[in-house]
């Protein structure tokens, strides 16, 4: 009862004190003061902070907090994306990710962790993903899909993958359609999207799909069009008016029915090297594909055996003193330009490859640098034609 009676009194006396400092401000301030003494005689250290009348919002840069590492990167056609440590990728002793049944890589290269991809889907959307939200994986595994980040809808998948390093502009991006169709838009328009979202690029039809997307860097480049059938063409970019997203283009390529685009490159003054759908090589002249007005045709790049019934599975530029990457599914082949023999449009195929049918060349992710493109071009500007585009 003492000890009680002891605490009860203890209580009420510092109940009773701090009532005192909240009732009274002189109170407050001289307790204030004592244990402010007390914390200065207990560390006599100077001051550190500096005390201001207004203080400035403090802004982070989150990049700043990412460590620019390189890493090994590959992205497949059912999206699914890969990003592994240098040391996985030499260790695993192969230049292909691990895939799914039925997938195949699209591209692949080393990139920066601050590096960002921009995707472009089959359904005509295009997205940024940043590098470093990509998780880390071994070089054979599958990796994760790119629907954890861009949300993509069920079987969408990639039609083509470029790296962002830095502000790049003066750039046009060509997309083209299954079906044909052909846009030009500028480079600002993607990159100004916002990372995690999937934003319409490219209006399609119910049936139709975005096939292939290529960057020009200057209004000199002249683009080259194949079909599956072999139909082939090239003209100015120029000739394809600019518009912004969520256009749906104008007419690239008349095609005959059941034909369908298989390839666009942007030509250099390097031949070009056809592969069919067989694994069959051969290698054209750029002077060999027509040069049209567009929407023209095409004429047929190759001559056609009854018994092959060749189809074309992609197109490149190759340098004589170059290499080029072939990929199927699992199966991956290099073959140097100077190996493929030099033909004509109107010669078959020669170089084949059964291990590498339905194969397409391996795209190596490389950041996007400046083009010479003007700025100032106004959008919508429609080039004259001499076709129909309806």
């Amino acid at each position: 009862i003492t000890q009680l009676e002891q605490e009860y009194a203890q209580l009420e006396s510092e109940i009773a004190e701090l009532e005192k400092i909240l009732a009274q401000p002189k109170e407050l301030d001289r307790v204030l003061t004592t244990e402010l003494r007390e914390v200065r005689r207990k560390f006599p250290m100077p001051r550190k902070s500096q005390i201001v009348d207004e203080v400035e919002s403090i802004v982070i840069d989150p990049m700043a907090m990412i460590p620019d590492e390189p890493a090994m990167l590959a992205v497949t056609r059912q999206a699914y994306v890969k990003r592994s440590s240098l040391r996985s990728y030499n260790a695993s002793g192969t230049d292909l990710p691990g895939l799914k049944e039925g997938d195949e890589v699209l591209a692949a290269g080393e990139l920066r962790t601050r590096d960002q991809l921009l995707v472009f889907t089959e359904r005509g959307r295009a997205g940024i993903v940043p590098v470093w939200q990509l998780e880390e994986s071994r070089w054979k595994d599958t990796g994760m899909h790119l629907s954890a980040l861009l949300k993509t809808e069920p079987n969408e998948q990639v039609a083509a993958v470029f790296v962002l390093r830095q502000t790049v502009e003066h750039l046009q991006v060509v997309q083209v359609s299954a079906h044909g169709q052909i846009k030009r838009s500028d480079i600002a328009d993607f990159t100004a999207l916002k990372p995690g979202r999937l934003t319409v690029s490219m209006k399609l039809g119910d049936l139709d799909r975005l096939n292939s997307v290529v960057i020009s860097r200057s209004p000199e480049d002249r683009l080259g069009l194949m079909s599956v059938q072999g139909l082939g063409l090239q003209y100015e970019v120029q000739e394809i008016p600019q518009s912004g997203l969520k256009t749906k283009g104008v007419r690239g390529l008349s095609l005959v029915p059941d034909d369908e685009i298989a390839a666009v490159h942007v030509l250099d003054q390097e031949p070009v090297v056809i592969l069919a759908a067989d694994g069959s090589l051969k290698r054209l002249k750029r002077e060999e594909l027509p040069v049209l007005r567009r929407p023209a045709k095409g004429q047929r790049m190759f001559k056609q055996v009854k018994s092959r019934g060749y189809t074309i599975s992609d197109m490149d530029c190759l340098p004589m003193h170059e290499s080029v990457e072939l990929v199927s599914g699992s199966d991956h082949s290099t073959i140097r330009a100077s190996e493929i023999p030099l033909m004509t449009a109107a010669s078959t195929f020669s170089r084949h490859s059964a291990s590498l049918e339905q194969g397409r060349f391996l795209e190596r992710l490389q950041p996007l640098e400046n083009g010479t493109w003007a700025a100032d071009e106004k959008e919508g500007t429609v080039q004259p034609t001499l076709f129909d585009e309806g």
